[in-house]
């Protein structure tokens, strides 16, 4: 499945710009990002019983930002145990790499990239 990385705010970020960098850094192993903007909306979806039940949450809300990678793309290495792979991807092919329909609808409205299923 492909996806963002995501995270929470933590205690000791300063604002959710830090934490957007703090939480790439962590799964992606490099902190060579530049937050351009905050998205206009969340995205919010709620999660399967059987989520709910092994987590303890009902519901995410993600607060979506434009980010631009300035590093290497030799640097970038999965920290997180539930990441395989990263990949870089240009903006007008993202739509094809996307595995979660609530993302992809989300990019495609306030992003303003064409939307293509994948068949």
């Amino acid at each position: 499945m492909w996806d963002f990385p995501k995270g929470g705010v933590e205690a000791k970020d300063i604002s959710l710009e830090a934490a957007v960098i703090r939480e790439l850094a962590e799964e992606t192993g490099t902190d060579q990002y530049v937050v351009k903007q905050q998205l206009p909306e969340q995205i919010t979806f709620s999660f399967s019983d059987e989520t709910r039940k092994r987590i303890g949450y009902e519901r995410q809300e993600t607060t979506m930002f434009l980010v631009e990678f300035i590093g290497n793309a030799n640097d970038l290495k999965p920290l997180d145990s539930e990441i395989d792979e990263i990949k870089l991807v240009e903006s007008n092919e993202l739509l094809n790499h996307l595995t979660h329909e609530e993302t992809a609808l989300y990019i495609r409205e306030h992003v303003g990239i064409p939307f293509r299923l994948k068949l």
